[in-house]
């Protein structure tokens, strides 16, 4: 997470969110950041499992402009063909670096008004 946080560090225009909650809290963003786009980061280790990534990737999907999965190499091919071709995918380094395995593009069906009031209405961060 180190390092997402710090790709957007020195950016005055930018706020970096952990943490926060989508759509009144069904599912939480790892890391999301808000710079004009709203920019999703889940971030899954080799401890964790996929089980409730779909969810997690139907609820993203709604809020954020661009989402990007970040995880350990084993995760990968499972993601490939789970998640929509749109979500950027990013391997997690032993030593923390961050490998770019799939490009991150615009979502095609963003709702920029009713998900983003739920997600972001109740939250004390803004």
């Amino acid at each position: 997470m180190q390092a997402l946080v710090a790709r957007y560090a020195g950016e005055t225009d930018t706020i970096v969110v952990e943490e926060l909650g989508l759509c009144r809290g069904s599912v939480r963003a790892d890391i999301a950041v808000v710079n004009g786009l709203m920019k999703g980061f889940e971030i899954k280790s080799d401890r964790d499992t996929l089980q409730r990534l779909l969810t997690q990737a139907t609820v993203y999907s709604r809020v954020f402009d661009t989402a990007t999965l970040v995880a350990a190499e084993r995760h990968v091919a499972e993601a490939m063909v789970a998640l929509p071709a749109w979500w950027g995918i990013e391997v997690i380094g032993n030593d923390g670096s961050l490998t770019e395995v799939q490009p991150t593009r615009p979502n095609p069906r963003v709702d920029r008004t009713r998900y983003r009031l739920q997600s972001t209405w109740s939250q004390n961060h803004w």
